[in-house]
Order: C-alpha cells, then sequence, then structure tokens
C-alpha cells in the first residue's frame, strides 16, 4: 500500500480568484499527489486537506504526522510551520496511526499553481523535499448521516454506524465508541472513545470524548482524524461489500 499524507488547511487567499471585495479564494478541499524527500520515504503518494475555520494544518503520513499553522504571504504563498507526531506501531495493515508530539519541526514552502495544483518545498535537519499535488474532485461535498450509516471495515476491524449517528467498532483489541453529527458539506463532526489494551496509546478514560472530524474521500474511505495538544489519530475504513442474497425460485430442481 503507498504511503497516504493529507494536509489539512484553514485557507482564504488574499489576491486569488475573483471577489470583488478584495480578490481571494478558498482552497478547501482534498488533494492528490507524490512528496519526493532525500532521507526517508521517496515518491510517496499523499492527499491534502483543506479547512475554513483557523489555520490549522495536518499533514498524515504512513511514516508520521505534521500538526502546525500556516502564514499566507500573498499570490498564492503559503509558509507552513509544523510540528512531528512520531508512529510508535503503526498498523498499515488496518489504516490505524497513532502519533505522538516529538522536538521536531518542519517548515513547508507552497505555492497554489492554479485552483486545481499545488506545489510545496522544506528542508529541516537532514530532510529536504518536494511535493506536488492536484485537487480529489471525487471528495465527497453533500456529506450527511446517511451518506456514512453502515458497516466500515478493514483488514481485521469492522465499524459500525446507525442512522442516528451513533458508531461502535474494534479491532486487535482495541475497541473505539462515540458520534457523528454535521458540520458542512464536507465534514462531520467526529466525537471517540478508545478503550483496550490493543489501543496502543491515544486513550481515553471512560465516558471521555476528543472531538475530531470524518469525511469520504475520493475512492469512497471513510476517514476518522482526531487530536489533542500531544496526540494524533487516524483511521480509514473501506465500505463493506453487500452480502449477497440467493433466493431459490419456487419449483427450481432438487
Amino acid at each position: 500500500m503507498p504511503l497516504l499524507l493529507i494536509l489539512m488547511v484553514s485557507l482564504t487567499l488574499a489576491g486569488c480568484g475573483s471577489d470583488s471585495e478584495g480578490g481571494s479564494a478558498e482552497f478547501n478541499g482534498l488533494w492528490t499527489g507524490t512528496i519526493t524527500e532525500t532521507v526517508g520515504a521517496t515518491d510517496t503518494e499523499f492527499a491534502v486537506f483543506l479547512l475554513f475555520d483557523g489555520p490549522n494544518v495536518f499533514v498524515l503520513r504512513e511514516d508520521e504526522a505534521l500538526i502546525g499553522d500556516y502564514e499566507d504571504e500573498g499570490n498564492g504563498h503559503l509558509t507552513i510551520d509544523s510540528e512531528v507526531f512520531s508512529y510508535a506501531t503503526p498498523d498499515t495493515d488496518n489504516n490505524v496511526y497513532v502519533g505522538v508530539r516529538s522536538n521536531s519541526r518542519i517548515e513547508i514552502e507552497s505555492l497554489f499553481a492554479t485552483e486545481i495544483t499545488l506545489y510545496g518545498t522544506y528542508e529541516a535537519t537532514s530532510r529536504t523535499g518536494s511535493m506536488s499535488l492536484d485537487l480529489d474532485t471525487g471528495l465527497v461535498d453533500d456529506i450527511n448521516i446517511e451518506r456514512v450509516t453502515g458497516t466500515w471495515e478493514t483488514t481485521d476491524s469492522v465499524l459500525y454506524i446507525n442512522d442516528l449517528g451513533g458508531f461502535i467498532g474494534n479491532g486487535n483489541d482495541c475497541r473505539w465508541e462515540g458520534d457523528i453529527t454535521g458540520l458542512s458539506n464536507t465534514f462531520l463532526k467526529l466525537n471517540i472513545e478508545r478503550q483496550g489494551a490493543g489501543c496502543d496509546t491515544f486513550l481515553q478514560p471512560e465516558n471521555s470524548l476528543v472531538e475530531g472530524l470524518a469525511f469520504i474521500d475520493g475512492e469512497g474511505s471513510l476517514h476518522f482524524l482526531v487530536h489533542d495538544n500531544n496526540n494524533l489519530l487516524w483511521q480509514q475504513f473501506d465500505a463493506a461489500a453487500a452480502t449477497a442474497v440467493v433466493v431459490e425460485e419456487e419449483g427450481a430442481a432438487e
């Protein structure tokens, strides 16, 4: 499975678009592309997820996560300052990643070349890299509880969501539960609690939920993204295949 990275940004760019009040455009959405790094992973598939509310940035990969904020430099330029959240035991088979804050930082210089293309470069201790992204036009932009109701799964885990937004799930001696409510056209608000010996880190006391986001990408996968000051949780699920029902016709030969 190729590495996946998601960059989540709240963004309103001055000087772009056709807004008559001052020329601004909002580059919100899910973006996919590649990252080439001189140390570590190379040619890594990833996606970029842009938000409205606040200058928060989340970069999610199978080898690490970044959380930080951005500064709008004008003319489509952004400077992103982020901290690295390391994964101790990433579960790539089940797409479960728990990151813990480290002391490393990465600064990313990015440029929106067009409304559907984003480029970036970065440099840190013993690390330099570049990235090229295109807008994922398949991101579900009319998401609601009905769209996520049902059964979702990974290789070794299963997630059930009812038509009220309540959910439970489990896998590898880790269980989670909570609720999903509406937030915007592309995001649902997520409240989740994790319990169990197999949950690694990012455990919550009983009846203590952590707030996050849920969304469906252009490939139809459901993502859970949650973080607090020192931890990050990212899970990805695929819709369970429908169970085939075979009805024997009356009078068929025995």
